[in-house]
């Protein structure tokens, strides 16, 4: 929607899956889902986007995360930090930092946006009793 001239605000729900390049346990073959918001401003021709995402695995279990792309070059590769912020079974206590690259694909059909993305940073777990 609109909220100033050139500027524009929407909700993000996404629908993904997540593979671990490494073939570590960690996000591997993970389906997730993605709320958040996002602002664009053509004028100045930049792009921001806050979200919370849930992966479950194969077992039930989740991960829980937060990502945040600041404002930055619409048109680039996006950049932005994230947190692990617990989960789950598993899971449980999850803590952690990442770094996480988006670009834009060309899309499947009109009104959907589809991107691909990496992740990078660490994480732990507490120690099972």
């Amino acid at each position: 929607m609109p909220i100033g001239p050139g500027r524009y605000a929407g909700l993000t729900d996404a629908t993904l899956t997540a593979m671990n390049a490494e073939n570590a346990a960690f996000l591997d073959s993970q389906t997730g889902r993605c709320l958040g918001s996002w602002v664009v401003d053509e004028t100045a021709r930049t792009f921001e986007q806050h979200v919370h995402c849930t992966y479950t695995d194969a077992d039930g279990d989740q991960i829980f995360e937060r990502a945040d792309f600041d404002s930055q070059p619409l048109d680039a590769p996006h950049v932005g930090t994230g947190q692990w912020q617990g989960g789950t079974g598993k899971y449980e206590g999850l803590s952690g930092v990442f770094e996480i690259r988006t670009r834009v694909l060309r899309s499947a059909r009109e009104g959907l946006v589809q991107y691909v993305g990496t992740k990078q940073g660490r994480f732990r777990l507490p120690p099972r009793e």
